[in-house]
């Protein structure tokens, strides 16, 4: 076995880690039993390996030629597949540019694409390598995606960040289709699985975020739903209120049963003003359910 340097991904059986420029696989196969296969150093080749998920049959990974800091228009990025039951990686798509974030749905892999002159979200086959555009953007622009369990996504496009900011959400099925359009928002919170797939590294179906998110007033005043991803449909909880004229930073908590909370704290010239802070509790299936209280000091 070699000496490795950093573990990119892992499940239950196996990991996959780097060394001596190059990927290898660790896998449990039999009772205290380890076998390790360096996978090909060609495909695998170089350092900063990403995961980006992993499913019952590969692990999925992507590099960028330069650290994400130092991109430029002659950096590329590289995206990988390695087998789990029969430890091999495989090419499954590269371009141009450097991924800003990634995400793995159920058919494809999300890649948000920091380019010389656009910066697209696009959409990768798992099994084939093809390549699609899902939503095509700016340089001044940035689209990501959260996926989930049920091929329904959340995707966010933060638009004209250098001038004047705006920012949207659709939930979007695997062929681009958009089932909902939140604009103005902003995600907010994932609600955590009750029980997760061992096979599977994304098993979220619920999705918190603001609606009415705006430049002014941030949270203050906007809406919290909750969509089910599963279902396609959407819960609105309840507003963040009470703060006037004067922005608001919230938070809610990731958890794993219906029932979470967070706190809302408004803000003036990037100071918060915490004795004013709101802590709330809500029920994601619910409507309406939002429930805050205030202790001024």
């Amino acid at each position: 076995m070699q000496p490795i340097t950093k573990v990119v991904a892992g499940n239950y059986i196996a990991i996959v880690a780097e060394y001596s420029n190059k990927l290898t696989m660790w896998k449990v196969t039999g009772t205290q039993t380890v076998t390790e296969t360096v996978l090909d150093p060609v495909i695998t080749a170089g350092t900063g390996w990403e995961s980006i998920g992993y499913d019952a049959t590969s692990f999925y990974l992507y590099r960028n030629s330069v650290p994400l800091a130092s991109c430029t228009t002659a950096s590329t990025w590289s995206v990988i597949k390695v087998n789990i039951a029969s430890p091999a990686a495989a090419q499954v798509s590269t371009g141009a540019g450097c991924i800003a974030s990634a995400s793995m749905g159920t058919n494809l892999l999300y890649v948000s694409v920091l380019g010389a002159t656009a910066n697209n979200l696009l959409g990768l086959n798992k099994a084939t390598g093809a390549t699609q555009i899902v939503q095509a953007a700016n340089t001044t622009d940035l689209i990501s995606v959260l996926t989930s369990a049920s091929g329904i996504h959340e995707m966010w496009l933060a638009l004209n960040l250098s001038t004047n900011p705006s920012y949207a959400i659709k939930m979007i099925d695997e062929t681009g289709a958009t089932l909902k359009l939140v604009a103005p928002g902003v995600p907010m919170a994932v609600q955590d699985p009750a029980s997760i797939d061992m096979n599977l590294s994304e098993n979220r179906n619920h999705f918190i975020y603001s609606n009415g998110y705006t430049t002014s007033l941030a949270f203050g005043n906007s809406t919290i739903e909750a969509y089910d991803a599963a279902q396609q449909t959407t819960t609105a909880l309840g507003s963040i209120t009470g703060f006037g004229s004067t922005p608001a930073f919230v938070n809610v908590i990731n958890a794993s049963t219906d029932f979470t909370g967070g706190i809302a704290i408004p803000y003036s010239s990037g100071v918060l003003n915490e004795p004013f802070t709101k802590v709330f509790s809500v029920n994601t299936t619910t409507a309406n359910s939002l429930v805050s209280t205030t202790t001024a000091k």
